[in-house]
């Protein structure tokens, strides 16, 4: 699994805990930390897992590190990094690339307002428009699920 956007690490833990319960599987977590206590909660919240083996951490801005990632290498992508939809679209971009046939592309914050200029939704919704001959649109609420095919 790939996640784009950790922050303090809980939704990592629940996946952790949830899905990714094969000794074999790994979740790779992208953020910037730019807050070193944040970056320090996350990783006390890893290491109280007892799962930390099985989290790769790459503390980088987002359209740097994907571009690093090997392609078709993810069954599962969690998109929660930046809410600018500039940002969103670009990570939405880059991921599918890194995401294998049938894998599952997960968008949070799809109807989150805030302080951006272009919210996540319109980035969203292009991406989904753009795609739509490559992916089957599972569900969609403040979550948009997603599954990549030809």
């Amino acid at each position: 699994m790939l996640e784009v956007g950790s922050f303090e690490g809980r939704s990592a833990i629940w996946t952790l805990q949830n899905i990714l319960t094969d000794d074999q599987s790994t979740i790779t977590c992208i953020d910037i930390w730019n807050r070193s206590e944040i970056e320090k909660r996350f990783d006390s919240n890893i290491l109280k897992t007892d799962q930390s083996n099985k989290v790769i951490k790459i503390k980088s801005a987002s359209y740097k590190a994907l571009r690093q990632l090997p392609l078709f290498q993810y069954d599962f992508i969690y998109i929660d990094g930046s809410h600018e939809g500039y940002n969103v679209l670009e990570d939405a971009v880059l991921c599918f690339r890194l995401l294998k046939q049938n894998g599952i592309l997960i968008f949070d914050d799809y109807l989150w307002e805030g302080k951006a200029t272009i919210y996540p939704k319109p980035a969203i919704d292009a991406f989904l428009q753009m795609y739509q001959r490559h992916i089957k649109v599972l569900h969609c609420d403040w979550q948009i699920i997603c599954q990549k095919h030809k």
